[in-house]
C-alpha cells in the first residue's frame, strides 16, 4: 500500500505539545533527518515503524497519521 503522512495533523499535534521537531526526533527515536524529511514531504512512503513511533508519540491512531495514495 502506498500512503504518505498527513504533516498537517502532525503539526497540529506538535503544537497542542508544544513539541519542536527535535524533541518529537529525540522522544521517539526516529532520526531528525528522517522525520524533517517526512515532514516537507520528500519521504514518499515512509517506513510503517516511524508512523507507527508517530502514533504512539501523539497517542493516535495509525490510520489518522496516513493518506492512502490511490
Amino acid at each position: 500500500m502506498k500512503y504518505i503522512i498527513n504533516v498537517e495533523l502532525i503539526d497540529k499535534l506538535m503544537m497542542e505539545k508544544r513539541v519542536s521537531l527535535s524533541q518529537v526526533s529525540q522522544n521517539t527515536e526516529i532520526s531528525y533527518s528522517n522525520l524533517r524529511e517526512v515532514m516537507m514531504g520528500n519521504s514518499k512512503s515512509p517506513s510503517i515503524n516511524t508512523v507507527a513511533k508517530l502514533a504512539d508519540y501523539f497517542i493516535v491512531r495509525i490510520e489518522e497519521l496516513i493518506i492512502k495514495k490511490v
